[in-house]
């Protein structure tokens, strides 16, 4: 029996949520179990998709943050543990899911492996009480899952002795076959992301507030978050709001539609304090939808685009060579068809289920 303890899983929108949501979909079986901390119980019913049942968690203060729940969840998975005759394997979400059976792990001695996806490791540069558990929670793991090369550097860097497995995540591909793209309409940038600081929103911003005037385009930003605001008070300061339109709380469908209609993907992604881009799963749908991609060349980013040859690379923060990057992708059909017949082959051989 397996059993996945998360933190992220739909209904929550998220590429981590779905890369879960797929290891599930394609490796469970209706014997195992997924639990599932979260606000409040979703009235939405699990996907179909899915043999293993769910079990959703969530306690008296989960509704103000999510992480209340590994309380209610501990409890839950320690009588779990104790009413199952024969040991079975835990994987965990993440790093702040494996809490629950590090904690379980001194009366069970159960193993657990881990899932890290990238920001959540960089709590582990500083010296405090949270970076210790941390340290403590990956040290006593089986294994740790890393979803690149460079999330994987960010656990050597900081001397855990563990073992570390890099397997990136996988997407399903659309069932739509790939298409030319016209470039008759302008440009149509996509972006999609949550709006916080690290994926670099508003960097895109002032990049596309640089396209010559002469040059048609729109960009469409998918997403939420605290950032939200600002990116709007940006567009009313700049005069961008005719062309720039904000979604948050697409479906699936709705979001493979943007794809379908995009002519340039760009992921803007910045590493500070508070994130960092350790895969990009976005970059696996726009190479999957056959957009041509412009994205920053930080975190893991390189690696899913095998070091440029799948997308234009532009350093990180910098506005002015975006807006040159986006440019150039336009008015360079042959370029645009290159890259996405590379993309197309590499997400088909390294990144599909």
């Amino acid at each position: 029996m397996k059993l996945m303890l998360t933190l992220d899983f739909p209904p929550e929108i998220g590429g981590i949520q779905k890369h879960l949501e797929n290891i599930v979909r394609f490796t469970y079986g209706s014997e195992d179990l997924v639990m599932v901390g979260c606000r409040r119980k979703p009235s939405t019913r699990t996907s179909a998709k899915l043999r293993a049942p769910i079990a959703w968690v969530s306690g008296p203060f989960s509704r103000c943050n999510k992480k209340f729940a590994l309380a209610p969840m501990l409890l839950k998975y320690v009588l779990r543990v104790f009413a199952k005759s024969e040991l079975f394997e835990v994987e965990c979400g993440n790093v702040y899911a494996a809490s629950v059976p590090w904690v379980a792990s001194f009366l069970t001695g159960v193993h657990y492996t881990v899932y890290v996806h990238g920001t959540e490791l960089l709590t582990l540069r500083a010296k405090t009480w949270k970076s210790w558990v941390l340290r403590r929670i990956l040290i006593k793991a089986r294994a740790i899952i890393a979803n690149s090369g460079y999330t994987a550097s960010l656990i050597k860097n900081a001397e855990i002795d563990a073992e570390i497995i890099v397997s990136p995540p996988k997407i399903t591909l659309p069932e739509k076959p790939i298409t030319a793209r016209a470039q008759g309409g302008g440009m149509r940038i996509l972006c999609v992301g949550r709006l916080v600081e690290h994926k670099g929103h508003a960097i895109l911003l002032e990049a596309v507030s640089m396209v010559p005037g002469n040059m048609p385009w729109r960009l469409v930003i998918v997403g939420d978050g605290p950032r939200s605001k600002d990116l709007h008070r940006y567009c009313k300061e700049k005069n961008l709001h005719g062309r720039v339109s904000m979604y948050r709380g697409l479906s699936d469908d709705d979001l493979a539609s943007e794809y379908e209609n995009a002519s340039v993907f760009v992921l803007p992604s910045l590493e500070v304090v508070e994130g960092v881009e350790g895969f990009g799963i976005v970059l696996l749908e726009a190479m999957a939808h056959g957009v041509p991609i412009v994205a920053s060349f930080t975190g893991g980013v390189s690696e899913v685009l095998d070091a440029g040859s799948c997308g234009v690379l532009v350093e990180a923060g910098n506005a002015v060579a975006l807006a040159h990057a986006l440019i150039e992708i336009h008015n360079n059909p042959v370029k645009r068809s290159r890259l996405i017949a590379n993309a197309s082959r590499r997400v088909r051989t390294h990144y599909a289920w």
